[in-house]
C-alpha cells in the first residue's frame, strides 16, 4: 500500500519530510519511533492517516524542526529500529516543505497485492467482479479494521458512550474473546477472577490501555471512575471504533442499494469531497447513478452540519436505538484523565470510488491485483466483495498472499 499524497514536497521549508517504508509496525509506533531518534516531542511528527500493520506500506511523515543530517544517517542505515526482522521501518526519502502534514491530507491510497491459488475459471469471475466494483463502487464498511477482531473495540466504545462504565470496564480488561490466546487470554482470564494485579502483569507490552486499567483496577478504584484515569487520545480511540459500528449498521440497513438517494439524504460529493442535504431525491438520482454523489451516513457525534432530515434521518434515530444510545449520548462530556471532552461526530459515503482497478496473470493460479482508494477506504473490503460474486455466487477462490507486495 502506498500513499497518495495530496501535496507533495516541493524541497524547501521548515518542516522535514519523510518517505517512510514499514511492516508489523502502526503508523503511530512509527511516529513515535521518529520522534525518539530526533529527539523530538511526539506532536511534532504528523501523518496523514493510519496504515495498515501487517501489509508493506509506503506513507509520509513530517517532522517540525527535524534534521537532515540525521535523516540522512537513519535512511543510510535501511532500519532504524531494533525489533525483529517481522517489524521494520525504511527511511526512503527525505525533502522539506513549508508546513507539516494533517490527518486526512491524502488523496488516498494505491494497493497491490498477490493473489493465489486462484481455481480455474477464477480469474475471469474476480475480472467480472472487479469491473462491476468499478461501475457501482465499494461498499464502504469499517469492519474490524477500525472496530478491532469481533468488534470488541465497538463495542468497549460503546458501553463509554451508553456511560455504562463498569461494562466498559469489563469489556476493556476481562471479557474473553474466541480471538484472544497466550498471555492475553491468561490476562482476561486472571481479571475475571477479580485478580487485576496479575492481570496487569500478563497482558503484554503492546496492551498499554489493558495494562493501565487493569492496574487502575488493582488498586481498587471504581470501575464507575475509571474513565476518568485514562487517556483522552486512546478513549477516542474506542469511541471512534464504536462510531464505526454505528456507520456499519446504518450501511447495513441500506445494502446493497448503496447508490440509492433518500429524502433527507446527505450526499457526497465524489470530486470536491462537498456535501448537501438532498430535498428532492428524484431530481438528484441521475448524479448517483452517474457515480458524481453518494449518500452517506454518520459517524455520530456533535456538529454534524448540514443534519439529515425526513427518512434518512428517521434511519440514523433508529440505528442509535438498537444500540441503546440516542443524540444526547453526543451531548453530555466524556471524562478522561486529562479533563471532559465530547464526542465530534463525521460523515461517510456509503460507497467508494475504485479507480486505476486492474487484474493482471502472473501465471495459471496468480495474479496481480491493483487499485486506487480514497482516504479512508480499505482494501479488505475490496477482496471481500471479490470473494462474493455480485450475483451471488461464492467465489471463494482467492487467497492473498502474506504480504500483499509494496
Amino acid at each position: 500500500m502506498e500513499e497518495v499524497p495530496v501535496d507533495p514536497p516541493d524541497g524547501a521549508g521548515t518542516h522535514l519530510w519523510l518517505w517512510v517504508e514499514k511492516r508489523g509496525l502502526s503508523s503511530e509506533e512509527v511516529a513515535q519511533e521518529l520522534a525518539r531518534t530526533f529527539q523530538l516531542p511526539r506532536r511534532a511528527v504528523a501523518h496523514a492517516g493510519r496504515k495498515d500493520v501487517h501489509a508493506v506500506t509506503r506513507q509520509w511523515f513530517s517532522l517540525e524542526g527535524g534534521c537532515a543530517e540525521r535523516a540522512r544517517v537513519a535512511g543510510d542505515s535501511a532500519d532504524i529500529t531494533s525489533a525483529p526482522a517481522e517489524r521494520w521501518m525504511r527511511v526512503l526519502a527525505i525533502a522539506h516543505h513549508p508546513r507539516g502534514l494533517r490527518p486526512g491530507q491524502s488523496r488516498g491510497n494505491r494497493f497491490r497485492l498477490l493473489l493465489r491459488a486462484i481455481e480455474p475459471e477464477g480469474f475471469a469471475r474476480i475480472a467480472r467482479g472487479l469491473q462491476t466494483l468499478v461501475e457501482r463502487g465499494v461498499p464502504a464498511w469499517y469492519g474490524e479494521q477500525r472496530q478491532g477482531h469481533g468488534g470488541r473495540n465497538g463495542a468497549t466504545g460503546l458501553a463509554l458512550l451508553r456511560g455504562d462504565c463498569p461494562a466498559f470496564a469489563q469489556m476493556l480488561v476481562g471479557a474473553p474473546h474466541p480471538a484472544d490466546f497466550g498471555r492475553v487470554r491468561a490476562a482476561r482470564d486472571a481479571a475475571q477472577t477479580g485478580d487485576f494485579a496479575a492481570a496487569a502483569r500478563l497482558f503484554p507490552a503492546s496492551f498499554t490501555l489493558e495494562q493501565r486499567a487493569a492496574r487502575e483496577l488493582a488498586g481498587g478504584l471504581d470501575p464507575a471512575l475509571l474513565p476518568s484515569r485514562l487517556a483522552r487520545r486512546e478513549l477516542q480511540f474506542l469511541v471512534a471504533a464504536a462510531q464505526a459500528d454505528l456507520f456499519d449498521r446504518a450501511l447495513e440497513h441500506r445494502f446493497p442499494h448503496l447508490s440509492t438517494l433518500l429524502l433527507g439524504d446527505i450526499a457526497h460529493l465524489h470530486a470536491s469531497r462537498g456535501s448537501f442535504l438532498v430535498e428532492d431525491s428524484a431530481r438528484e438520482q441521475p448524479r448517483a447513478d452517474r457515480f458524481e454523489i453518494s449518500p452517506t451516513a454518520p459517524l455520530p457525534g456533535r456538529r454534524l452540519r448540514p443534519a439529515a432530515a425526513h427518512g434518512a434521518r428517521e434511519l440514523e434515530r433508529a440505528v442509535l436505538a438498537e444500540r441503546g444510545l440516542d443524540d444526547a449520548a453526543f451531548d453530555r462530556p466524556m471524562p478522561s484523565r486529562e479533563g471532559p471532552w465530547r464526542v465530534d461526530g463525521a460523515r461517510r459515503p456509503l460507497r467508494w470510488p475504485l479507480a486505476a482497478a486492474t487484474l493482471t496473470a502472473l501465471g495459471p493460479t496468480d495474479a496481480e491485483l491493483c487499485f486506487q482508494l480514497p482516504p479512508g477506504a480499505y482494501a479488505t473490503e475490496v477482496l471481500a466483495e471479490l470473494c462474493t460474486h455480485p450475483e451471488g455466487t461464492a467465489t471463494d477462490s482467492i487467497h492473498p498472499a502474506e504480504p500483499p507486495l509494496a
